[in-house]
This record gives C-alpha cells, structure tokens and sequence, in this order.
C-alpha cells in the first residue's frame, strides 16, 4: 500500500492474498485478496482499486460535486484493463448469495453517485434513487469483471459497505476475489464473505482446497 499525497491510496499486492487452488485438471485458481480494506470519504478523497494487484490499478473510486443534486457525492469508474460492475438498469446492483457473475449479467464501467451525502444514489442519475440491494451502512457483494491480459475477461465479487453522513458519503471496499480461468464465479453467503468459507463451494468443480499465499517481504 503506498499513498501519493494524504487524500489518495494505492492499493497493491502488499497485502494478504488467499488463494484457492481447484481439485481439478484445470487448477484454476480463485484469488482473495482478504485484508485490503480501504474507503473514500471526506478524508480519503481518492483510491485507486488494483483487482490483481499488477501493473495499473482497474478503478478509481473517488468524491466529486454532483450538480444536479447539489451535494458531494462519490463515484466509481473504470481505470484499466475493462473494467465494470455488475448494474441493473444502470444501477449498481447488490447480488445474493449463490449468484453467478458471468457474461450473463449486465455490466458498467462507470457509476456516478454511486452514494451522497443523504442517500444511496442510482448511478447516472439526478434523482436520489437507492442503488439496488444495498442498506446504509451494511455490507452487501457485487460482481465484477476485469481484462488484465487482453484476451481473458476475469470475473469476481467484492464485499462493499455504502454509507451516507459528511459530506459525500463513503464507499469502503471490504475485500474481493476473482475467478483466474475466465469461468463464472459464484457469490458467497454474505456473511462467509470475510472468511472466504463461501469460496469452498465456487463452481462445478466442487471442492476446493485452501492455499495461502504471503506476499514477500
């Protein structure tokens, strides 16, 4: 983790990566990257979200005035390597447990107001309309998808808090995992989310075993 200036974080590899390697042929692995916390508020005004923890970092989550609404808001937006969340009509979509994110789904590269001040906000709006699925103030899980290679698009999920109060709100980022073969990944139980128990059951394969990586020093 490395800051440019004291409103901006870059989150990198630096942090605890859990794998899982798969009991198949395949070996495809499902990377978790389990202790990379972080949030945009009033104090951290701007973070750079990097999905594999390589090269550039795939979104940039980050404060802004929404005229329209007149208040701060935060925004979400693709930086690198195709970058998009799951949306459902243009809106930033909690997904249930069990849910596959896979080419299936609609997805956006860009989000705004994504959360205010005063309320959940519906991306690419002017009117306070809540963002689908999502409570102030608790975790729910989204889906993504990501081309770090140019040829592979890579689908994940990641555990996000949606918060209202200050002055823009706050979007903090819990964790994440994505799926490195390109197959669909399967959405834990939320509240598996933070100990990776629901990765356990992720795809066809069936059974999965642990393997933890640490990164080096």
């Amino acid at each position: 983790m490395k800051s440019h200036f004291s409103s901006q974080k870059t989150l990198t590899a630096a942090t605890s990566i859990t794998t899982l390697l798969a009991a198949t042929n395949a070996e495809a692995l499902i990377v978790r990257f389990d202790s990379s916390a972080f949030a945009v508020n009033d104090t951290i005004t701007t973070a750079d979200w990097n999905i594999d923890g390589v090269g550039l970092a795939e979104a940039t989550i980050q404060t802004y005035v929404n005229t329209f609404l007149s208040t701060g808001a935060i925004d979400i937006a693709a930086n690198a390597n195709a970058f998009e969340l799951v949306t459902n009509g243009g809106l930033l979509e909690a997904l249930g447990s069990g849910a596959l994110v896979s080419s299936a789904l609609s997805f956006n590269g860009t989000l705004n107001s994504v959360v205010n001040s005063t309320s959940l906000a519906g991306a690419n709006t002017t009117t306070n309309t809540t963002a689908l699925g999502f409570s102030d103030g608790d975790s729910a899980l989204v889906g993504f998808r990501f081309n770090p290679s140019g040829t592979l698009e890579l689908y994940g999920w990641a555990e996000v808090v949606l918060s209202t109060g200050g002055g823009n709100g706050e979007v903090k980022v819990l964790g994440w995992a994505y799926e490195d073969s390109g197959s669909a990944i399967a959405v834990p139980e939320p509240e598996f989310a933070g100990m990776g128990l629901g990765l356990l059951a992720l795809g066809a394969a069936g059974v999965r075993r642990w393997r933890h990586t640490k990164p080096a020093a």
